[in-house]
């Protein structure tokens, strides 16, 4: 609503006094006195063309246009000619003869040149044939000297306009005294010209105050953007004030604009980054882009036409005016968020804003207002950021300030610190001194403790040595007779077996002398049977073979049997032949042929199996007939073997009969071995008890050693260790020492520190 009050007022000072019109129509103006203003605004006679006659008081301008000031938007057309005169007709009182007069111009558009009846009094901008330039924003006013004055007469205001757009504005156009010309003229150029210097100067002052903050503190990359855009937007204000440009008006202007749309940019990048709202790469490439292609295209136009119209139809409404109220909407959010920073800028930011909208409006519609506020609002905004800028840093330095305080208290805490750190330090160091001392001491003494544990050990070692030896010697000599006490243990039983067995052999050579005997009968019995058996084998094989000779005859009949059964079968098919030939006649005879050949037919088939059967028992009969055979001469070598077996049972009985004696002489020598064999065995037992008790004093003396030995060893083991340990603890002393005096050094360099 603030915002809203602020644009109509600003649109209605500014504009307000270029859509008056008088309502008279008298073409001549008359001025009575200069102690008031005397406006020139109706009747105005405009021309298409150039000459200096036009500007002559005695030229007749009656078949000129008409038109009345102050206009807005007048339409030109620079194809029917570059150049357009205004004539106004002003008549003085002859009372006023010897008075000074001045006429206060406005803001003249394009370039136009005054005349006063007849003489030029003033320029605004160049004209052809020099290098043209315009200065539509600078307030014009000029001194009518006196003797160019017709009192009483006519006189002739003339206005000679290059034109560069396709519309012109005029202000209101009014004959005054010196005095009041003064004031009004540097008012009226202080609002517009001074204005805009004293933003283009604000903005290289904050350009080289925001470029040192980034020097200083390169982190806070918005103070560069800032020191991009505010020399950007110095350069937006030139055409504001500059009378001359080494370049046209067109380019000078071009790179009045684009620096406006390129500083909007930055501003925006300020706004992100100083806030922490929208402050990605992505969004800032867009926004830079977006910049980049409406300077781009502003270049493009050829002419202040095509410029003003690219400017008032595209540019400000879709690039300016959407990128102040993002800039806006950045600045609201960071209110919302709480930053007191934002809550101030945001004003400045409705100022530019507001005096923005009005001039866009102005270039939309071609109005040419009595001032181009955007340097009022652009003042503001910089006055603002300057401010906001200040508090931030005033804000930073009250903060630094109480760093620095809660610094120093820090600082002396730390004194005491290292005071107290010092002070420990030299009693650790004075302690490791210390125990540096006691530990060289008890490295002595446990050294001195492993030589005297290393002979022990020898002593043990060499005493274990010959205790194994003794040790080994009984076990060796405990074997040797357990050896032997085994061996008489293994004999007398052995001549106790050899006892036994030579009585069962005894036994065993008389039931074989018996057996002989008894084998000797069986097997001439057997000899008497195998010879009967061979005869009978003998009688059976004749009859088998007879068997095989009647197989084959049999064979040989069958085989002429089915010879005529053949025949028979090929006869009853001839028969079968002839009575189909026959006929009626021949039925009967072809039923008795159809008989014959079902008989010859079956008596095949019979002597077929019959041939089968008598091949089975030709082949089963020769079996047989081997078989015989193979039991013939299995009884012959029977009957041989027989009479052999008889022929060595007697020889069997024979030997055994000697034995017998022998071996009852043998048994008696047996136990006298078994009666010696039983007194060696009670020697040997009274040396291995013996033996044994060696052994047993042996191994307790060898565990004694063993354990001597051990704890000897466990003794080195540990002073081994302790020797490490104290080596360990000296490498740590020494360490110890090493870190003492860096912190020494340390706390020095800090205490030199604190003191600069």
């Amino acid at each position: 609503m603030v915002f809203c009050i602020l644009f109509l007022l600003l649109f209605t000072f500014s504009c307000g006094t270029n859509i008056q019109n008088s309502s008279r129509t008298q073409e001549t103006i008359e001025v009575s006195t200069i102690k008031e203003r005397t406006y020139l605004r109706d009747g105005w006679n405009y021309y298409y063309g150039d000459s200096l006659d036009f500007s002559k008081a005695d030229y007749d301008d009656t078949a000129w246009g008409r038109v009345n000031f102050p206009v807005i938007g007048f339409s030109v057309d620079a194809k029917r000619n570059n150049f357009c005169w205004f004539r106004k007709e002003i008549r003085v009182s002859k009372e006023l003869e010897g008075e000074t007069f001045s006429v206060f111009m406005g803001k003249l558009p394009d370039a136009c040149e005054v005349y006063f009846n007849g003489s030029k009094i003033g320029v605004s901008g160049s004209l052809p044939p020099h290098k043209v330039f315009s200065t539509p924003n600078i307030p014009r006013a000029y001194t009518i000297p006196s003797g160019l004055v017709n009192f009483g007469g006519k006189n002739v205001l003339s206005i000679r306009v290059y034109i560069m757009r396709g519309q012109l504005s005029f202000g209101d156009i009014f004959i005054t005294d010196e005095q009041d010309k003064i004031k009004v003229h540097f008012l009226e150029y202080f609002l517009s010209s001074v204005l805009s210097m004293f933003a283009t100067a604000l903005s290289i002052i904050l350009f080289f105050y925001y470029f040192l903050l980034f020097i200083r503190e390169k982190e806070n990359v918005y103070n560069l953007y800032a020191a991009i855009a505010f020399p950007l937007l110095a350069i937006s204000f030139s055409t504001d004030y500059l009378e001359s440009s080494v370049v046209d008006y067109l380019l000078l202007t071009k790179f009045q604009f684009a620096s406006l749309y390129m500083s909007l940019v930055f501003f925006a990048f300020y706004f992100q980054e100083f806030f922490k709202i929208h402050n990605k790469k992505s969004i800032r490439v867009l926004l830079f882009s977006g910049g980049l292609f409406f300077s781009i295209i502003l270049f493009m136009a050829r002419s202040v036409m095509d410029f003003e119209y690219l400017n008032g139809s595209l540019f400000y409404p879709f690039w300016v005016t959407p990128m102040l109220f993002y800039i806006l909407t950045i600045t609201i959010i960071a209110i919302r968020k709480g930053s007191k920073y934002a809550s101030f800028l945001i004003w400045g930011l409705i100022a530019i804003i507001s005096t923005g909208l009005h001039d866009m409006m102005c270039t939309v519609i071609s109005v040419q207002p009595r001032f181009w506020m955007a340097s009022w609002g652009m003042n503001i905004f910089i006055l603002f950021t300057f401010f906001s800028s200040a508090n931030w840093s005033v804000d930073m330095h009250k903060e630094s300030i109480k760093k620095s305080k809660l610094l120093e208290k820090q600082r002396d805490v730390m004194r005491d610190v290292f005071k107290h750190i010092k002070e420990v330090s030299e009693k650790v160091f004075e302690s490791g001194r210390s125990l540096n001392r006691t530990i060289n001491d008890s490295s002595a003494f446990v050294q001195q403790i492993v030589l005297a544990n290393q002979t022990i050990l020898n002593h043990v070692k060499d005493q274990m040595d010959s205790v194994e030896r003794n040790k080994e010697n009984i076990q060796q000599l405990l074997q040797s007779i357990q050896k032997i006490a085994l061996e008489n243990s293994q004999q007398s039983a052995l001549m106790e077996e050899s006892n036994i067995v030579i009585g069962g052999i005894l036994s065993s050579i008389s039931k074989i002398h018996q057996a002989m005997e008894e084998s000797r009968s069986i097997t001439e019995h057997l000899s008497k049977v195998a010879e009967e058996g061979r005869l009978s084998v003998s009688e059976s094989s004749r009859a088998i073979k007879a068997i095989e000779d009647s197989s084959k005859n049999v064979r040989e009949m069958i085989k002429d049997i089915s010879d005529i059964a053949d025949k028979t079968g090929i006869l009853s098919m001839n028969a079968a032949i002839q009575s189909a030939h026959a006929g009626e006649y021949g039925k009967g005879f072809a039923v008795v042929a159809e008989e014959v050949r079902t008989l010859a037919e079956n008596s095949t088939n019979s002597i077929t199996q019959i041939n089968q059967y008598i091949s089975e028992m030709y082949e089963r009969t020769e079996d047989g007939v081997k078989i015989f055979n193979k039991v013939q001469e299995g009884l012959v070598d029977i009957l041989e073997g027989a009479k052999g077996t008889v022929r060595l049972m007697e020889s069997v009985s024979s030997i055994a009969r000697e034995q017998q004696g022998k071996v009852a002489e043998a048994v008696k020598s047996i136990n006298s071995l078994v009666k010696a064999c039983g007194t060696l065995k009670e020697q040997t037992d009274s040396q291995i008890k013996k033996s044994e008790e060696i052994r047993v004093s042996l191994e307790a003396l060898s565990a004694v050693a063993s354990s001597i030995k051990k704890l000897s060893e466990e003794q080195s083991e540990g002073s081994t260790e302790i020797l490490k340990s104290l080596e360990k603890m000296k490498e740590v002393s020494g360490e110890n020492e090493l870190i003492i005096q860096e912190l020494e050094r340390i706390i020095a360099e800090a205490e030199k520190s604190q003191g600069e």
